[in-house]
């Protein structure tokens, strides 16, 4: 059980990790500035 927890936490943090990725991406191509970006 613990296994079946550590897995779907994982997939949680991966996808919610591709949302912050896309989010950036559009920011970007609305011309403003995301976080990381320089």
């Amino acid at each position: 059980m613990e296994f079946a927890a550590v897995t779907l936490n994982k997939a949680v943090v991966e996808s919610g990790s591709m949302l912050s990725q896309l989010r950036i991406a559009a920011l970007n191509a609305q011309g403003e500035p995301g976080p990381g970006v320089s």
